[in-house]
């Protein structure tokens, strides 16, 4: 039977891959936003 231990583990893990899963869509929701031109990186570079 699984202790606290392995459920924490897979709590964990799903929370990771939820926020991998995010953070891929935001950047390709950034790089798309860019290329558009809806949005000028070139200000916040300089």
């Amino acid at each position: 039977m699984p202790d606290h231990n392995y459920f924490s583990n897979l709590a964990l893990r799903s929370a990771t891959e939820r926020t991998i899963t995010l953070l891929k869509e935001r950047r390709s929701a950034l790089i798309a936003a860019t290329v558009t031109g809806k949005i000028d990186l070139r200000e916040s570079v300089a």
